[in-house]
């Protein structure tokens, strides 16, 4: 999101957190505030609250619901400065039993009370948001594929002589069910499906190992860069997310120019880019008919034209400008990214950040 906003002045603040894809990059012309040592929930809300005291930003922008609390638990930050984006509210987690999961709505329901815009990364994400008060200010936007000009549209029809190479990405954690896509793996073999299978990206070892049975080669923590080159590399996308809020990688995928395949959960069962599958079986048959260059050309093509119809960067830019615009009491131009003092700190889920007026991001 900084990329929509290259006026404003950014501070990204970084908290001790796992690693990701790309987490150790850093992005010229913004500054970054990395950890103290502060530990704990008392030292993270403490050094949240010097931060925001220190920097006075005109809007404090939270990235994922771990943030989300601890930027709407600083009671210094007035309410009307706080824009909350949960890129999925932890009350989806399949993971988590049905009172878990209930508290962590309660949860949600409280702080809302503390939520000056909830800028969400989905139309179901803003539903969501909006069943959690009548009061709090909802605005629908959505992910943006950051793509190199020399990445886009660059894989080509793989010819029919050689294996598909079928990716998937991201932290191996229960969200991202990289158990699914080894099923998926087993079953394509036993359809005698020719591909090679990869995973770009790395996590917890049980997790790897489960993969690496299956013969799955695991990249290990890329750079941004190196990610998506080998992104790029691959000729099919397989997204295995168990829950998810906008899934920015089946967005990187249709960009580069692969068909996509998804799992359909709640919230990609309205995405419009991929084919939706809802078992391993399903998976492995469309890696199977994707041998075929004529129907992998067809996929891909359709993918190409459901995120040019998305219109993904347009629609943010018009979403964080009608949420920073409100949230920084107008100090905001409505029409374009304006240039102006501004940082914003919010608790980022990809350890980023962005701003307009002064605001600041939190990760």
């Amino acid at each position: 999101m900084i990329e929509h906003f290259p006026g404003a002045e950014h501070t990204v603040l970084l908290t001790p957190r796992r690693p990701h894809l790309g987490y150790s990059e850093r992005r010229e012309g913004v500054a970054y505030l990395d950890p103290d040592g502060a530990a704990g929930f008392p030292g993270v809300l403490g050094r949240l609250i010097r931060a925001y005291r220190a920097l006075q930003p005109d809007v404090v922008h939270a990235h994922s619901s771990y943030a989300g609390v601890f930027v709407r638990l600083a009671l210094p930050i007035p309410r009307e400065r706080i824009v909350y984006s949960p890129h999925c509210f932890a009350f989806e987690r399949s993971d988590y039993g049905r009172l878990r999961r209930a508290l962590v709505r309660g949860v949600e329901t409280a702080l809302a009370n503390r939520t000056g815009t909830l800028l969400a990364v989905s139309a179901r994400e803003a539903r969501l948001g909006r069943s959690l008060s009548r009061s709090m200010r909802v605005v629908a936007g959505t992910n943006v594929p950051g793509i190199p000009d020399g990445l886009i549209g660059s894989v080509r029809v793989p010819d029919p002589s050689e294996r598909l190479v079928v990716a998937g990405a991201g932290r191996l954690c229960e969200q991202k069910d990289p158990r699914f896509f080894a099923e998926v793996v087993r079953h394509a073999d036993g359809q005698d499906a020719r591909a090679r299978w990869m995973w770009i990206g790395d996590g917890e070892p049980k997790l790897r190992a489960a993969l690496e049975r299956e013969g799955v080669m695991v990249t290990g923590w890329l750079s941004r860069d190196d990610a998506l080159r080998a992104l790029a590399s691959a000729h099919v996308y397989l997204h295995t997310a168990a829950w998810e809020g906008m899934p920015v990688t089946v967005l990187e995928a249709a960009a580069v120019g692969m068909p996509v395949i998804v799992r359909s959960v709640a919230s990609t069962s309205e995405l419009r880019i991929g084919l939706l599958v809802e078992t391993p079986e399903e998976a492995a048959a469309e890696v199977a008919a994707l041998a075929s260059p004529s129907c992998w050309q067809q996929r891909a093509e359709e993918s190409g034209v459901a995120l040019r119809d998305l219109d993904v960067d347009r629609h943010l830019r018009r979403a964080l400008v009608d949420a920073y615009r409100v949230t920084s009491g107008g100090l905001m131009q409505t029409s374009a990214p304006a240039a102006g003092r501004g940082t914003s700190r919010s608790r980022c889920g990809d350890g980023r950040r962005e701003g307009t007026p002064r605001s600041s991001r939190r990760s």
